[in-house]
């Protein structure tokens, strides 16, 4: 091989990485816009209702998202997850808005906290019958039968949060809600049968 068949060779390697650091780099920039000027939030916000729906078994709706990526905050508007309750009455829980601003933990492990969660006008109800029954809805992903259930829905890590201007319904009585506390670890689990869910 010939210094100058060499020198080619090099010529087109170093072109050949030009070329692709400039395709990876055009990408990159492409979803910081996409995301960033909030045309992604749609997308986003569907994501959020499926991951909720699937970890809850419930119905969800959600009217807003904005996402703020320089400051790391997320607001979302009208959140309602809707259990086993009658049609007419009040979902499982709603908010009228939340706000958090998140934090990455690890990005490789894809771990992401909350540092700060103000929920405003947040509404609990949670309705049981006589036969034992509630509102709270199953797993989506149970395992047929009555083999037991064993299944963490959701584990957060919270700096800080704040309810402000909520009520608990519990059957027929009502208890307002307002909460302020920080440093907490919330977590819940599905356990028991098909049947008999326990959380």
């Amino acid at each position: 091989m010939t210094t100058e068949t060499r020198r080619r060779k090099w010529r087109w390697l170093r072109h050949v990485a030009w070329v692709l650091a400039a395709k990876i780099f055009l990408i990159v920039v492409g979803l910081l816009i996409f995301f960033g000027s909030g045309l992604g939030n749609p997308f986003l916000q569907r994501y959020i209702v499926r991951r909720i729906a699937s970890a809850t078994g419930a119905r969800v709706e959600l009217k807003g998202l904005s996402v703020h990526w320089l400051s790391m905050r997320a607001t979302l508007k009208g959140l309602t997850i809707h259990g086993r309750e009658p049609a007419g009455t009040e979902p499982l829980f709603s908010a009228e808005e939340i706000q958090a601003g998140l934090r990455v933990d690890s990005f490789w492990g894809r771990r992401v906290s909350l540092n700060d969660v103000l929920v405003n006008e947040p509404r609990v109800h949670i309705r049981v019958e006589k036969n034992g029954t509630s509102n709270i809805p199953s797993p989506a992903h149970t395992p047929a039968g009555n083999k037991p259930l064993r299944e963490t829905l959701f584990n957060l890590h919270l700096r800080g949060v704040k309810l402000e201007n909520g009520w608990i319904l519990y059957n027929d009585m009502k208890s307002p809600l307002a909460v302020e506390g920080g440093d907490l670890l919330f977590g819940l689990d599905a356990g028991g049968t098909l049947e008999h869910p326990l959380y």
